[in-house]
Parts: structure tokens; sequence; C-alpha cells
């Protein structure tokens, strides 16, 4: 299958709905969010249009709610209004920004098939899908070699999934209860999923060993 093609169907699948309830959580919403999220640093780094366009598609795929019952320790701090939202994007370089869709619209100008596939991903993440993944998820800025911890329940045997998207590279680190660590990832889009045997509290630390960085940490 030619380039183009095979990432015009990366694309297509990309508007394609999530399972209603993915049990696997390597496969679940967080996941794919955070591999939306990698694609579109490769589609800027490569300046390759077809990349960003799939990346756009693919972080529509879900819905970003302001978090509740966390409780947040540390050194950050909530940014600003207007985005203290979570739904709002944690910093620019961010598939689900408008911008980046005027990016790869501003591309797609001198090629009227890439032009048709931009159309089609701007119509298609105006429309909300029924059944549509919603994430919870919380904003914070992080000053230089500053450091948050999250305390956050899991239900037991149900996936859990948990995503860090930062400007620079951030380390995620989490442990169950009684202080085991499950995940610890040092990078800009971290991924960590598990399945927990109890309902239980988990700890969620993200550190920061270089110069203040915005991020964003989303679950299911």
């Amino acid at each position: 299958m030619p380039r183009f093609a095979l990432i015009s169907t990366l694309v297509a699948t990309a508007l394609l709905p999530l399972p209603a309830a993915a049990q696997d959580p390597a496969s679940g919403p967080v996941r794919q969010h955070i591999a939306a999220h990698q694609l579109y640093d490769i589609g800027l780094a490569q300046d390759d249009a077809l990349l960003i366009l799939a990346a756009i598609a693919l972080a529509h795929r879900v819905e970003l709610r302001p978090a509740s019952g966390w409780e947040v320790s540390g050194d950050g701090l909530p940014p600003p209004p207007p985005d203290a939202m979570a739904v709002q994007p944690a910093f620019p370089q961010d598939p689900r920004t408008s911008e980046a869709l005027a990016l790869v619209q501003l591309m797609a100008e001198e090629s009227l098939a890439l032009g048709d596939i931009a159309a089609d991903v701007a119509a298609e993440i105006q429309t909300v899908t029924p059944g549509q993944p919603r994430l919870n998820a919380a904003n914070r800025l992080l000053p230089e070699k500053g450091e948050d911890r999250w305390s956050m329940v899991f239900n037991g045997q149900l996936p859990a999934e948990i995503g860090l998207i930062s400007e620079t590279p951030l380390e995620l680190r989490v442990q169950d209860a009684q202080g085991e660590t499950l995940c610890a990832i040092s990078a800009a889009n971290a991924f960590c999923g598990f399945l927990p045997e109890r309902n239980d509290f988990f700890t969620i630390t993200i550190i920061n060993s270089g110069p203040a960085a915005a991020y964003q940490i989303i679950t299911n």
C-alpha cells in the first residue's frame, strides 16, 4: 500500500470510536491519547502533514473533563484562568489546539487530496460521538527541580490507565498503597497501565529534573 494511502487509512481509523469498555490497559483510551501526542510530535519533527492529521483525529477521540476527587501536594501550581480547566491543552504544542488544525490546513493548501482529508478531519472533530470515552485530566505548572504527588483511587479488577503529557521529559512514577513501584518512566509523553487487585489508593509522582514545565495528567 502506498504511503499516502496507508496514512490516509490511519486517519480514517483514528476517526472510528473506541470500544465502550476496553479491557486491556495497554490499548485503552488513555494509551490511545498518549499515542496521538507521540504521533503529533513525530509529524512536527518530520514536517509531515499526514502524520499530524492522524494525530489530530486520534486526539479528538476522547473527551477530557476536569478531574474530581484527586488530591495533590508538591511544588506545582495550577495554570492561571482561563486555562485552568483540564479540557484545555496544557501547552501550545498539542494536537487538540485550533492552531494544530490551522497548521495542517496551511500545509495542505497545495495538495487537493490532502486538503480533502484535512476537511474531513476538521468536520469530524466538531461532531460529538455517542459513547465517546471521557477521561479525567488536570493541568499543572511544575517549577525547575519540582515534584508533585497525586493521590487517587482506582477500582479493583478494572484496567487503570495513567497518562502524562508534558513540554519536556518528566518522570512518571506510580506506586500502590504498599509503596510498590508499578511504573517509573521518564518521557514527554508517558503511559502506565495496570490491573489493581482491589479498590485502593495509588500515588502518582511527577518529577521534574529540568527547567520549569507545564504538564497534563490523564486517567480513565
